[in-house]
């Protein structure tokens, strides 16, 4: 062969080597997206049937006679006392926003309470407490009152 034929010959087998460096770096690519995309997807549903979880924990919660859900634990304390440690259907309050209501599945909360009354509403009757401040703690259905703090 001649040089030429050589050369000719040398150029062909580096542009087929390249052509074959570059498919297999798009391969790799495109793997690597599959599997970041695979995980991303995992870690939806991950998060999806924790969100699922969370819900039907919470609808499962405590129910009264009839069947009706209420908020697992209320309680109110200060320092020295407990006022109210029970399961309660409600509980209202008034914040620097204005007055609002904690219900059952109410989103995870946290508050300071403004001087007035706070009531509790259970199965037999509202629980009312005249209140100059106190911190107001929702999670899961729980109410954490902490007054004179």
């Amino acid at each position: 062969m001649s040089n030429k034929a050589t050369a000719k010959a040398n150029e062909n087998a580096k542009a087929k080597a390249a052509e074959k460096v570059k498919i297999a770096q798009a391969n790799a690519a495109a793997r690597e997206k599959s599997s970041a995309t695979a995980q991303t997807s995992a870690a939806e549903n991950s998060s999806s049937s924790a969100t699922n979880e969370q819900k039907a924990k919470r609808s499962k919660g405590v129910k009264d006679s009839k069947g009706v859900v209420m908020l697992r634990q209320v309680k109110i304390s200060s320092p020295f006392q407990t006022y109210f440690n029970n399961p309660a259907y409600s509980v209202s309050a008034v914040n620097d926003t204005g007055p609002f209501d904690i219900l059952p599945g109410h989103k995870n909360f946290l508050t300071l309470l403004l001087p007035g009354e706070l009531i509790v509403r259970t199965a037999r009757d509202e629980e009312k407490l005249k209140i100059d401040r106190g911190i107001m703690h929702v999670h899961d259905d729980n109410v954490v009152v902490f007054l004179d703090v």
